[in-house]
């Protein structure tokens, strides 16, 4: 009797520990593995130019020129109409956007180097320390009975409609 029972226990003990292992692989390890991915990823990308890929994309988006197609060993005539000069909004807006990309990518060394400072003397520090230490000073003395006795009884009159 004892033995088909520990049997029976030992069984039980086998399938909530498989039920468990199935539990861990169904839900750590795809969390393990998107990790991992991420990792590699990340660490494959460092020196990956994003900018790069969007200058690429945005001078895919441009028209390419129209060639001559040569058919049968004779290049086909273009029509003698002379070509106008204008500029469509659509290559005017593209113009300004190539020169606001290369605007943004040109480093601004005016913002960089900041050349209106003054480099202050340790004199001149303990001075302020000084000054700063003196207002906080004057303002955490109390003040004197006299005072806050006024202050008492002007709130009083205050509260009281001045009676």
């Amino acid at each position: 009797m004892w033995n088909s029972l520990r049997t029976v226990l030992l069984l039980v003990a086998l399938v909530v520990i498989g039920l468990m292992a199935i539990n861990f692989l169904t839900n750590i390890v795809p969390i393990l593995i998107t990790a991992a991915a991420a990792f590699v990823l990340g660490r494959l990308s460092v020196n990956y130019d994003l900018m790069g890929v969007v200058r690429g994309l945005l001078n895919r988006r441009q028209p390419a020129p129209k060639a001559t197609t040569v058919v049968e060993g004779t290049a086909l005539v273009k029509p003698a109409v002379a070509p106008t000069a204008t500029v469509t909004p659509v290559d005017a807006s593209l113009k300004e956007r190539q020169e606001r990309l290369k605007e943004a990518e040109a480093p601004k060394q005016d913002a960089l180097l900041d050349t209106d400072f003054q480099i202050k003397t340790p004199e001149q520090i303990e001075a302020e320390a000084r000054a700063r230490e003196q207002e906080l000073t004057k303002k955490a003395e109390a003040p004197s009975p006299d005072a806050v006795a006024a202050a008492l009884e002007a709130r009083k009159k205050r509260l009281l409609g001045g009676q």
